[in-house]
Order: structure tokens, then C-alpha cells, then sequence
């Protein structure tokens, strides 16, 4: 769902979207898959970039975003440190997502969906879903 330039949803919208925004508010880790974190997104480019500014306190962890999207050149895992050559790629998520979450906070991943969640043998583990949903070490991916 795009931004404040659209007419005001339907009511049940509105409800999907306060949800949201409470979860997102208590999470220390989001997951984008399948949205791209446009331009003119303005709405929730901003609602993310107030969670973020609410976590720069001393000794506060700022949340951590995970990219999950299709990129037939880059298929796996990339850490921080690996994305840190990744600029003004085509698509530019990674790109905004740095820019909202910090450089240090954001991961991707290539191989899309439902690759995310499948082993070599094409059948969804518990690892690979663990593997999406913690954040542990932020190179060890």
C-alpha cells in the first residue's frame, strides 16, 4: 500500500495500518519482502524513520531491517559489510532502508521468495526460517 497520495482507504485499511504501526513500533526487527520502500512512499518512509530516531538513545539497539527480493546476480546472503559496496543500485531498497535503518542495521537477501525459506532440497526447514527471522551476528549470514 503506497502513501498519502492515494484517497483515503476503507476503514478495515485503516485498522490493517494502526496495527501495523503498533507492532513495527515495539519490533527490533523488520522484514521487507516484496516491498520496495518507494519514493514517494512518503507516509511510511517517515512512520520508519520515527521508529529508528526513537531508538538513538544511549545504550538503545536501533531496530535492524532484512531485505528479502529477487536478484538473480546476487542470490544469497549479504551482511552490512558486504552491502557497503551496494550503492545506487537499480532497485533502490537497499539504498532507503540504509538510509532509515543505518548502515550497520540492514541485510539482504536474493534468492526471493519462497527461496528464503527453502534448503538445497527445495523443502521449507526451520533453519531457514530462523536464519530469516534472527538477526545474529550481522556479517554471519
Amino acid at each position: 500500500m503506497q502513501s498519502s497520495f492515494k484517497s483515503s482507504p476503507p476503514s478495515f485499511i485503516e485498522e490493517i495500518q494502526r496495527a501495523l504501526r503498533a507492532v513495527a513500533m515495539q519490533a527490533d526487527h523488520i522484514i521487507f519482502m516484496g516491498y520496495s520502500l518507494p519514493p514517494d512512499d512518503v507516509t511510511y518512509r517517515a512512520f520508519f524513520s520515527a521508529r529508528c530516531q526513537r531508538e538513538r538513545k544511549p545504550g538503545a539497539s536501533p531496530p535492524r531491517c532484512t531485505i528479502v527480493d529477487r536478484d538473480d546476480n546476487h542470490r544469497d546472503w549479504y551482511g552490512p559489510a558486504a552491502l557497503s559496496d551496494w550503492t545506487r543500485r537499480k532497485d533502490h531498497v537497499i539504498d532507503a532502508a540504509r538510509d532509515i535503518f543505518g548502515k550497520d542495521n540492514v541485510r539482504f537477501y536474493g534468492g526471493g521468495a519462497p527461496n528464503v525459506f527453502l534448503d538445497k532440497t527445495g523443502r521449507a526447514t526451520q533453519d531457514k526460517l530462523r536464519q530469516l527471522l534472527e538477526w545474529s551476528s550481522p556479517d554471519a549470514v
